[in-house]
């Protein structure tokens, strides 16, 4: 693999501070259009962010689905941000998520067994993303990974093969009231009760674990990561 340039590198910084302080504040960057994007950036920054969708999975050892790209779709709800406990004690709270009703009905109900069980919430750190949005995700993992594209590939999928990105194969993130899974220790997730509980009762709600250990796919294991199907696709 050929390295990133560091024109490119520099492209990627740029970019990334401009969507920062453009969206900072706001609740709606998981929706934006490449349309919207572009106003903010320059022509070099509009052609990576397209480029990203040119990146090949399988180049990488990554066997996704192809899902297809879709634009914003108008039947989504809005939900709002859910509170946590971060580093000493310190209340944060998650990004407000845009979800499909149906989708979203299936999560409350699951979310009422779950915490019924267990006594916490469950919560959604990540949901419906844009294409556009989705490969802004993908920069910002890439310039976290030091520009090692190989690793972004395995950690976050492109526009096309995301299930974030696709509203008839989505997926949620869920995250513990007590912040897990964390930035620095993703996996600890797999330790909480609620992972275990939603290996045992989540299919009950539609909801399927996307990438278990050593799968096929090649993507890291994501006990997070949750796909929907409604019960009569599955």
């Amino acid at each position: 693999m050929t390295p990133l340039s560091q024109q490119t590198c520099h492209i990627i910084e740029s970019l990334l501070e401009k969507i920062d302080i453009a969206y900072r504040g706001r609740d709606d960057l998981d929706i934006v259009t490449l349309d919207e994007a572009s106003s903010l950036l320059k022509r070099q920054e509009i052609e990576l962010v397209k480029s990203v969708r040119s990146i090949i999975p399988s180049d990488y050892n990554v066997h996704t689905p192809y899902l297809g790209d879709e634009v914003v779709p108008k039947k989504i709800i809005r939900i709002n941000s859910m509170s946590y406990l971060g580093p000493n004690d310190e209340r944060l709270f998650t990004k407000a998520q845009y979800v499909p009703a149906d989708m979203l009905l299936a999560y409350k109900a699951m979310a009422t067994a779950l915490k019924k069980d267990v006594g916490h919430p469950l919560l959604i750190t990540s949901s419906y993303r844009s294409t556009t949005y989705q490969a802004i995700v993908f920069l910002s993992y890439l310039y976290r990974s030091d520009y090692d594209v190989a690793q972004t590939v395995r950690r976050v999928a492109i526009p096309g093969y995301s299930e974030h990105c696709t509203p008839m194969c989505l997926a949620f993130d869920f995250q513990t009231d007590r912040g897990q899974p964390s930035d620095d220790n993703p996996g600890d997730f797999a330790l909480t009760q609620e992972y275990r509980w939603l290996l045992t009762h989540a299919n009950e709600y539609g909801f399927h674990l996307s990438y278990p250990l050593s799968n096929a796919y090649g993507i890291i294991f994501e006990p997070w990561h949750w796909r929907y199907i409604p019960k009569s696709d599955s």
